[in-house]
């Protein structure tokens, strides 16, 4: 089961290139989510973790498809509310365009669309999504079962929870929270993975 470190807008460029650093060997992949940055910004921190030898190919750029063509990135993250999928698709055919749903019909619609992954949740409470009820674990397997594309889990997961996923059909976990609001990143990840991958194997 495949690992994803999501960044979650609360800290600094060095501070993300620190932690980032930190957890990458732990991770399978990282989605650079930094909604509020400008362009300029987003690029010193690509600069940044590529001369820190972060591998590109772990890098997943959410929704900036030029962010990803400029640095060689293959793989871009999209909000559900994004740019059309389709039109993104025809547009960019060597890149592998994941896409967040939040129901078992926008997964449908996405793969109609052309996602190549489909980020779900949210699965558990989490104080990201405060206020709203989480979506909990059926759909999601609902969603994984019918899926030709990979299925990810997203929300309040840690530790603790993820064991509730371990044995669904899901290609992987993301987490955010975790990995960026953890007094000892490394730590807290290579706990998480070593849960994760012990109980797979």
């Amino acid at each position: 089961m495949e690992i994803i470190a999501v960044t979650d807008e609360t800290q600094t460029i060095e501070e993300l290139v620190e932690t980032i650093v930190a957890i990458e060997p732990f991770v399978d992949r990282l989605i650079i989510r930094e909604r509020f940055r400008k362009a300029h910004e987003l690029s010193d921190l690509y600069d940044r973790l590529i001369e820190c030898e972060v591998p590109r190919h772990k890098l997943v750029v959410h929704e900036r498809v030029d962010l990803a063509m400029l640095y060689d990135i293959r793989s871009v993250q999209l909000p559900y509310d994004s740019l059309s999928l389709k039109r993104a698709k025809a547009a960019f055919p060597t890149i592998h365009f994941g896409r967040s749903v939040h129901s078992v019909d926008e997964a449908k619609h996405a793969i109609e669309d052309g996602a190549d992954a489909l980020l779900f949740g949210h699965v558990f409470d989490t104080t990201s999504k405060s206020g709203l009820p989480p979506k909990g674990i059926q759909p999601l397997r609902q969603i994984a079962e019918q899926s030709s594309v990979p299925v990810y889990a997203i929300g309040g997961i840690d530790h603790d929870t993820v064991t509730q996923l371990l044995d669904l059909p899901i290609q992987g976990v993301a987490v955010r929270s975790g990995f960026f609001q953890a007094d000892q990143p490394a730590k807290w990840a290579e706990r998480f993975a070593r849960i994760v991958k012990e109980r797979c194997e």
